[in-house]
């Protein structure tokens, strides 16, 4: 047990997760003080639990938080019980080889960090099968237990911190810490509805004599009954109280009824005039006996709601550290020895009267809670605030800034306590709250699963993180650094699986016990068949976790929902002096050799200087079809070097689901650089064509043909079907293992997403039209079999997933992106799906 100051803790490396629970909230005190060291760390999973109504209280009553919901996700906990407060304060860190638990008094505040005068201690893991890892497992479970149900965000966090710390997976959940001889150390005491606090710290402390009882407290009992019951139960032969004089919170006509204590100024730190400058918001109990001093401390203030007692369990929901120390070492660390000299002592009638404070209205805090919501994929959950189960009124959504914001929300489902709503495109609202009967309820904060997911992406190295950045813009636009980021990106997060996995073996203390974990992965032909004999419970949660190469796909759903035709003509208007990839930037209006001009001077001739002007153009024409074919080459090269690469892949090792993502990052770069016109050379050089504009609709490498070749490769037979068929002429689809989650067979999400996609653009080869409105022949591909082949495949992966509003979505998304440009129309695409649908049904398809 040693000093530690608060807000330095925040600052130590190796933890990717922390968690804090708090009464009060300062939303700049934790962002800056706290959450930025955590980040500048790597320290990216972070969950802040407050007391629900404090929370509501700061959120309309405080500045509005910048990061929460898209950095840390933010949690209110409302005790049921009367009166009661959730009031523990705790910082759990964790790291795949580091763990940390901090119990204090402080509110995750700017007081609380550096101004008032608390008390802190941790418990360090040492050892990954010592007792440490069990009481910071015992405290683990304790933050999943207080929860909420809705909390739907926060709870996978945690999830996914557990994940990440084999050591806390493994280790038995243990409050205690004890010495071989039975003698207990340290315990961690939480909140109980069987037995209080103070009970478990007196059964901490067994039957030795305690010579004298020492309380630190802000606040007590008006009747000092919390301090009359320890004084009774460990029988101390005396009993000294430290406050703070001047804050006038001792309630000194207790004193009158006999109770044997002495008070004494509290004196620690910077004193004015004799007195404690700082307020004093420690709360610490020490039983001193001859062997040992017994410490508690941590939340709970010397009160009978705090501590409970012999009958009564108390109903705060707290949380403190049991310490057993040597005799006399819990005062010298606490520096509280010159405070406790008997020359020190206060004469109970020159105590200040107490004051009663404004207390914080929490019923009205309550009454103005809005309620929680979480925002993924598009769809916003509201979990109604207790008491208005069923209430009508209507939703007002807020940006980073406070300023409200029109989004339109289309209600989707109403249970009376949840009630989901369908957000328009691109809407990604940072507060709501509820406006009923003409008042505006407090503002809440929207958790954002994608952008937390991101947040806390394992950016171990500072280039990664840069990367990241990418994707961040919602304006980018789809290129070949998708596809070679997410190379890499799956690169990384195979390597972080392969970690976890090797960790999880060596859990296992026996081949026998391997062998009974079930298995991760399922062949297609596995997967296909446990799909088609196990109960349908709707898509899974993306193969891709949430590490990097989930960044992209959340890039590519945000540039469909996002980006929109006035934002293609946009670009369209601008200068198209240079091209998107392998860009040339050439304004036209500077001479060739500028050092020979300069010399030159006015004695270079009109004519000399026509000629120049007439040969730099012909060089631009050069360089501008240079630079169009060279990214057209580019792109052609990159598309024959994927499939070459994942057919090897495929018959070597098998392929993981990522590879549909590559697909679908691929038909992307196809569909945005493609066009409906045909000589698209011509147009580059006559600055005509749109910027992006690189695969033309027909000649050599047209989007059609490279887009058909795609899909040709991973979902039709390239020989004559046969019972044994040529691996090497199998589609790439057959040799995916995917993710066996939760027992049953579910669909990720991802897998459906890029499966929609191939839809659309199966049926788009067969209806595409140029830009003066004739048909574009379809591939060499025999494309009747290969739209019936895609669709087979959505069929068998699907089965009875249809997910239609999911398929609509993405479909809405690509018609507007890519329709216009490609000379695709959403009605064609459609009637020509219907078309396959029917066909397959028939004895032969036509």
């Amino acid at each position: 047990m040693k000093p530690v100051k608060l807000f330095e803790t925040f600052a130590e490396s190796g933890f990717h997760s922390s968690f804090c629970t708090t009464f009060d909230v300062d939303f700049g005190a934790y962002e800056s003080v706290a959450l930025s060291r955590l980040r500048e760390k790597r320290c990216t999973n972070n969950v802040l639990i407050v007391d629900g109504r404090m929370l509501t209280y700061a959120l309309d009553g405080k500045s509005l938080p910048s990061l929460a919901g898209s950095k840390y996700s933010v949690v209110g906990v409302t005790p049921s019980a009367a009166g009661a407060v959730f009031h523990p304060k705790l910082v759990l860190k964790l790291g795949e080889k580091k763990g940390c638990l901090l119990v204090t008094s402080a509110n995750m505040t700017s007081a609380g960090l550096a101004g008032n005068l608390e008390v802190v201690g941790q418990v360090i893991l040492k050892d990954p099968s010592g007792p440490e890892a069990g009481m910071l497992r015992a405290a683990f479970d304790y933050l999943i237990a207080l929860l909420p149900p809705e909390a739907g965000v926060a709870r996978e966090q945690l999830d996914w911190a557990k994940r990440r710390a084999p050591w806390l997976d493994n280790a038995t959940p243990s409050d205690a810490i004890v010495e071989d001889d039975g003698q207990v150390l340290a315990r961690f005491l939480a909140h109980s509805s069987t037995e209080g606090i103070g009970s478990r710290f007196l059964g901490s402390i067994g039957k030795e004599p305690i010579r004298r009882l020492v309380v630190v407290s802000p606040y007590w009992d008006t009747d000092l009954a919390a301090v009359s019951w320890l004084q009774e139960s460990l029988q101390a032969q005396e009993s000294s109280l430290l406050i703070q004089h001047e804050a006038a919170l001792f309630p000194k006509t207790a004193l009158g009824s006999g109770l044997p204590v002495q008070v004494f100024p509290i004196q620690v730190g910077k004193t004015t005039k004799g007195r404690t400058s700082r307020f004093v918001h420690a709360k610490v109990i020490i039983a001193q006996a001859d062997d040992a001093d017994h410490v508690l401390y941590g939340s709970t203030n010397c009160t009978t709601p705090a501590l409970g007692n012999g009958s009564f369990a108390g109903k705060n929901q707290e949380a403190s550290l049991y310490r057993r120390l040597a005799p006399g070492q819990a005062i010298e660390l606490l520096g509280l020895g010159s405070s406790l000299d008997p020359e020190e002592a206060i004469d109970a009638e020159t105590l200040p009267n107490l004051e009663l404070r404004d207390e914080i209205p929490l019923e009205e805090c309550q009454r103005r809670n809005s309620g929680s919501f979480e925002l993924k994929a598009g769809v916003l959950s509201w979990q109604r605030p207790r008491g208005l189960a069923g209430a009508d009124g209507k939703l007002e959504f807020r940006d980073a800034y406070g300023s409200v914001v029109p989004i339109g929300a289309t209600p989707l489902s109403d249970d009376g306590d949840k009630a989901t709503f369908g957000l328009e495109a691109g809407a990604l609202p940072t507060f709501a709250r509820l406006v009923r009967e003409g008042e505006r309820f407090a503002p809440a904060v929207v958790m954002s699963v994608e952008a937390l997911q991101f947040a806390r992406l394992p950016a171990t190295k500072q280039a990664s993180r840069s990367k990241l950045e990418f994707f961040e813009d919602p304006d980018t636009l789809e290129s070949l650094k998708f596809l070679t980021l997410l190379a890499e990106f799956a690169r990384l997060d195979e390597e972080a699986t392969d970690t976890a996995s090797a960790a999880s073996v060596a859990r296992s203390s026996t081949k026998e016990e391997a062998e009974k974990e079930p298995s991760h992965v399922l062949p297609y032909e596995e997967f296909i068949l446990r799909r088609s004999t196990t109960p349908s419970s709707g898509l899974a949660e993306s193969s891709t976790g949430t590490g990097y190469a989930d960044a992209v796909r959340q890039a590519l759903n945000r540039i469909t929902g996002v980006r929109t035709k006035s934002l293609r003509k946009q670009l369209d208007e601008q200068s198209s002096d240079f091209l998107q990839i392998g860009a040339v930037l050439d304004i036209g209006d500077e001479t060739a050799n500028r050092e020979q001009a300069v010399e030159m001077g006015s004695e270079v001739s009109r004519r000399s200087e026509g000629a120049q002007k007439a040969a730099e153009k012909r060089r631009q024409t050069v360089r501008k079809l240079q630079a169009f074919r060279q990214t057209q080459k580019t792109i052609v090269k990159a598309l024959t070097k994927h499939l070459s690469d994942e057919r090897a892949a495929a018959i070597s090792t098998r392929l993981k689901p990522v590879s549909l993502l590559k697909l679908r990052v691929l038909l992307s770069v196809l569909l945005s650089t493609g066009c409906s016109s045909e000589n698209l050379e011509a147009k580059a050089v006559l600055g005509e064509r749109r910027i992006a504009a690189l695969l033309p609709c027909r000649g050599a490498n047209n989007w059609p043909q490279l887009a058909g070749r795609l899909l040709f490769e991973v979902f039709r037979l390239r020989s004559t079907i046969s019972e044994n068929p040529d691996p090497d002429h199998l589609p790439l689809v057959r040799f995916i293992d995917f993710p066996h989650q939760d027992g049953s067979a579910r669909l990720p999400v991802d897998v459906a997403e890029c499966l929609f996609m191939c839809q659309w653009v199966v049926q788009a080869l067969c209806c595409a039209v140029d830009d003066k409105g004739k048909v574009v022949h379809a591939p060499s591909q025999n494309m009747v079999q290969l739209r019936a082949d895609v669709y087979m495949a959505s069929q068998n992966l699907l089965k009875n997933d249809p997910e239609e509003a999911l398929r609509e979505q993405t479909w809405e998304g690509l018609d507007a992106l890519y329709g216009e440009q490609l000379g695709v129309d959403g009605k064609r695409i459609r009637a020509r799906h219907e078309e396959t649908r029917q066909a397959l049904n028939a004895p032969t398809l036509v």
